[in-house]
């Protein structure tokens, strides 16, 4: 045999000469010519002896460039998957953090730019049942633009949650149908309500008191004081969960409790100590209605978490756009015809002398208002979303404490932007209300850890 060693290789079938893996550089052996037949691909005339493959066994060469890429491409992926995820995250809660702070002051500032009436601005002095009509109607058609692009995520806009059918073939066929429900289903906003839940819609009852409460509180007072009051929200979470019997607070929960109660005195006192009897009174009467305000956004905390545990308030099926979506439009329905019975006459009234004595248009009094009432209702929308958002990123526990932080923030910026000056004493109580919050979020997260048979309600899940 001639040195046709490197050369030489087993017969091939059609099938392997056919491969272009396996026939990249395979030699046949052909024992009647005593010669070898190569087969070399196209392309690869170059081949030297030492590229040739084993006898029997076919070689594969090296791409030593295909090599770099995938080492290259490891980084990439690990960066693509792990790094670039983590940071677009971070990222986005960041983001949703700063615009729930910052709208939350924009919604407060504009509320009470509204409420009040000024000497260099035309618009004002809105009454507080009409503001917050206002509010729900413009927050709802933003929600109802976001659900239609399917923002966040969303499944977009879902039909009512009613119990008129059996509630678990109703989860069932939603679950199976939930892409194309909302495009095949045509919202009816009068039949949706006739069977709606019963949970959503107290839900959204309270929702639309609370908010009509806070902006009472605003008419009456300032922006700092009613954050402040409102800030003690934890004390009515807790008698409502106490009352209704999933909730035994221990010993250091009822001194934090105490602590808030002493902090909102104290801050209630100091921003009107020296003043006169009346402005007293009507700091008071402002501190009963937010209470009354904190208690509505209890109870809507409540609700809302009965509903989450219906079938019908799953979380595929109902989403956090949906069921803010449907809370506003309950809040629209329940406002209309008491504002424009007891509320429309004196605005129409107001609204002709206006437009005689100075002009609606020529003064720019119109796009005024129109401007500052978009600006109040989406921030309203989007700074109530940005705290959803938030809460479905982190836990309970630590958005209450955000929330802590943001009202503290709301107050300080609020006393600077309407140069309401804040007294010491003002200051203590704000900072002892903080503190004791602080600490019943502590002491209750320490009692979570422990089994227990039912969910706890407080801090609220939901926004305010």
């Amino acid at each position: 045999m001639r040195r046709l060693g490197s050369e030489v290789a087993p017969l091939t079938d059609a099938n392997s000469l056919a491969n272009p893996r396996t026939s990249r550089l395979v030699s046949i052996w052909d024992p009647s010519n005593q010669e070898s037949i190569s087969t070399i691909p196209s392309g690869h005339s170059n081949i030297t002896e030492k590229q040739r493959p084993l006898p029997g066994r076919p070689k594969r060469r090296r791409d030593l460039a295909l090599t770099r890429r995938k080492s290259r491409s490891f980084w990439t992926r690990l960066y693509t998957r792990w790094i670039q995820g983590i940071v677009t995250s971070f990222s986005s809660l960041f983001l949703a953090l700063v615009l729930w702070y910052s709208l939350g002051v924009v919604s407060i500032g504009s509320s009470k730019l509204l409420l009040s009436q000024h000497e260099r601005m035309l618009v004002g002095n809105i009454p507080p049942l009409l503001l917050t009509l206002q509010q729900l109607l413009v927050g709802s058609t933003l929600l109802r633009f976001l659900l239609q692009i399917r923002f966040l995520h969303s499944v977009g806009l879902q039909p009512w949650p009613s119990t008129s059918v059996d509630s678990v073939s109703l989860t069932s066929r939603r679950l199976q149908k939930l892409s194309t429900l909302s495009s095949e289903r045509k919202d009816s906003f009068v039949s949706g309500l006739l069977f709606c839940q019963p949970s959503l819609l107290l839900a959204g009852v309270y929702f639309c008191l609370g908010f009509l409460a806070t902006n009472y509180g605003f008419s009456c007072s300032s922006p700092a004081f009613v954050e402040t009051i409102k800030a003690a929200e934890p004390i009515t979470s807790a008698s409502v969960a106490v009352w209704w019997g999933i909730e035994v607070l221990s010993r250091p929960e009822r001194s934090s409790l105490a602590a808030i109660v002493a902090g909102v005195l104290l801050s209630t006192y100091g921003n009107h100590r020296g003043g006169p009897a009346s402005s007293l009174i009507e700091s008071f009467a402002s501190f009963v209605v937010v209470m009354a305000s904190n208690l509505c956004f209890s109870f809507r905390g409540l609700h809302q978490k009965l509903f989450r545990a219906t079938p019908e308030g799953n979380q595929q099926l109902v989403d956090d756009l949906n069921l803010q979506f449907r809370m506003q439009q309950i809040g629209v329905l329940i406002l209309a015809i008491p504002a424009f019975v007891w509320e429309g006459p004196s605005t129409l009234s107001n609204l002709w002398t206006l437009s005689t004595t100075k002009g609606l248009i020529t003064n720019g009094c119109l796009v005024q208002y129109i401007g500052l009432a978009l600006l109040n209702g989406c921030a309203f929308a989007s700074y109530n979303l940005a705290s959803t958002y938030i809460l479905s990123r982190i836990s309970v526990v630590h958005h209450a404490a955000l929330n802590c932080l943001r009202r503290v923030f709301a107050v300080v910026v609020t006393s600077l932007l309407f140069q309401i000056p804040i007294s010491l004493l003002g200051a203590i109580g704000i900072a002892v209300s903080v503190l004791g919050f602080m600490s019943f979020t502590h002491y209750k997260a320490q009692r979570q850890r422990q089994p227990k048979p039912l969910s706890s309600l407080l801090p609220t899940s939901a926004v305010n």
